[in-house]
């Protein structure tokens, strides 16, 4: 952590801009292209190329940050936490028995059918909606004739 801090530091002070990938805010994960205006141990203040408002952001969420001079370090501790928590399963009806739970504890409805697998809502006597508010569905192709 203290080179990555290190190279930010040096940044700010000669206002290059310098190449993040940043595990919060709108975009998470993607490159984004800063000028780094002011550094401390935990946190700095940047511009983002073309916009003339500074945002402050997080140096432990930094997932790597590459310099115009090539220098890349990598945060192994962000990348680690920014990885999904989800195990990878192979079937739609694996991750719904996995999912399931978790999203009826929090007051959704489950639809789930062999190759289907949605959530929605329930009017206010305690029935649910007719369809899903948002599905997933597996459609197989193998059998598809192509023209």
């Amino acid at each position: 952590m203290k080179t990555l801090v290190g190279l930010l530091q040096n940044v700010a002070k000669t206002g290059e801009t310098i190449t993040i990938a940043y595990s919060g805010g709108s975009r998470p994960g993607q490159a984004r292209q800063l000028i780094i205006a002011s550094c401390s141990e935990t946190d700095f203040r940047a511009y983002e190329n073309g916009v003339s408002q500074s945002k402050q952001y997080k140096v432990a969420k930094i997932l790597w940050a590459e310099d115009s001079s090539g220098i890349k370090i990598t945060n192994d501790e962000s990348v680690l936490a920014f990885e999904s928590t989800t195990p990878r399963f192979d079937t739609l009806q694996e991750y719904a028995n996995f999912l399931k739970s978790d999203l009826e504890s929090v007051g959704w409805y489950i639809y789930q059918e062999h190759d289907m697998f949605g959530v929605g809502t329930s009017f206010k006597n305690g029935q649910p909606k007719k369809t899903p508010s948002i599905a997933v569905r597996y459609i197989d192709r193998s059998d598809d004739v192509s023209n």
